[in-house]
């Protein structure tokens, strides 16, 4: 059995300290010193949010106490705005939320592995802005095509994907440059894209055409098309990039797709969608929200089954856990609020205010 370090007090008396305060506690030390201790003034970055002395002090730490820090960007349909979800120096450690507004009525987002970079999708307005991870600036307004909604960078932060409901195609950005470099036909009504892990291809739902469309990055045409289902809207890809997880809103259910054979494997009943999917960084369970219903659910990757259902309040939609899979954020539209869940306990551990209809999320180290 597994003991917690014990400190001494002044006066010799032993204390059993339980390893996630220690966590905590140093988390927030570090946050302190470098309150204390950074210029003040100066460049862009000062006095407004984590800069790069943070940044730096984040890398020498244990993976428990990056997780617990990493910010968790969303987006805030009705208040046109993105917001950041940032640790503060509140003990136990909480997390402020702050707004960005930007346009019109912001759907989907995404963020580089490091968190300083985020772009949104300004669906009525056909655009994606493009914001400073950490001070929120906007960094640039980057016209697509029609009713964009899914966007997604690509794992070398180099190039993002946008997903053009109107316009049946696939826009390329070259994020170096802020613009779009092509446009690629996909099919009626795509509507969210992720990359394989090497960034070599990325998947497209195609909802108008009941398919997963297969993008060859480099080469900025379509290779292959998976029947998936009806209406196939969002989806995830497993770490090892061999199984795709593919949401069919209009069936209610989980398409399992083996890449290699291109072909759907198994289907598992989901809650009334449409549906929100994240596979877990370790790749060990799928989550699955329904907006239409007030439960999450969690599957096992492995055995392909339903482990679980967490009630999180109503018209769950976009989730992402942290980069350790220990606590899994959700974006409840009908409470306004985003929700933590333990992923051990499969259980609400915190409940977050996020008014102005929090959609979509995006997590550092899980994006």
């Amino acid at each position: 059995m597994r003991r917690r370090p014990k400190l001494k007090s002044r006066n010799g008396v032993r204390l059993n300290v339980p390893p996630a305060l220690i966590v905590v506690l140093l988390a927030a030390a570090v946050l302190a010193a470098f309150v204390l201790l950074r210029p003040m003034g100066g460049g862009p970055r000062a006095g407004a949010g984590m800069g790069m002395g943070m940044e730096m002090e984040m890398e020498k730490m244990p993976p428990e106490m990056r997780a617990r820090m990493a910010p968790v960007f969303l987006t805030l349909r009705n208040a046109g705005a993105v917001a950041g979800l940032v640790p503060t120096m509140g003990m136990p450690m909480e997390r402020e939320l702050k707004r960005w507004v930007v346009g019109r009525t912001l759907t989907y987002t995404s963020t580089t592995r490091d968190g300083r970079l985020v772009l949104a999708t300004d669906s009525p307005e056909n655009v994606v802005y493009a914001l400073h991870g950490r001070t929120g600036k906007r960094l640039e307004t980057i016209p697509v095509g029609r009713t964009p909604k899914g966007v997604k960078i690509a794992p070398d932060g180099k190039t993002a994907l946008v997903a053009n409901e109107g316009s049946g195609s696939v826009s390329v950005i070259d994020l170096e440059r802020w613009a779009v470099v092509a446009e690629v036909p996909v099919g009626e009504v795509p509507h969210n894209v992720v990359f394989s892990p090497d960034g070599a291809l990325a998947y497209i739902t195609v909802q108008g055409a009941d398919k997963v469309a297969v993008l060859d990055v480099a080469r900025r045409a379509v290779v292959a098309e998976i029947p998936v289902g009806k209406g196939p809207h969002n989806l995830d890809i497993a770490p090892d990039g061999r199984t795709l997880f593919v949401a069919n809103k209009d069936s209610d259910e989980l398409a399992v797709i083996d890449v290699e054979a291109q072909s759907v494997i198994k289907t598992i009943p989901l809650s009334r969608g449409h549906h929100g999917v994240d596979v877990s960084p370790d790749g060990a369970r799928v989550y699955v929200s329904g907006i239409g219903a007030d439960v999450v659910t969690a599957i096992d990757a492995l055995s392909l089954e339903v482990i679980g259902r967490v009630e999180v309040g109503p018209g769950p939609h976009g989730l992402r856990t942290d980069p350790l899979g220990r606590r899994l954020f959700v974006a409840v539209t009908g409470a306004d609020e985003v929700v933590v869940v333990d992923t051990q306990a499969l259980a609400v551990a915190e409940r977050l205010p996020a008014e102005g209809f929090p959609f979509w999320l995006a997590v550092p180290g899980n994006p």
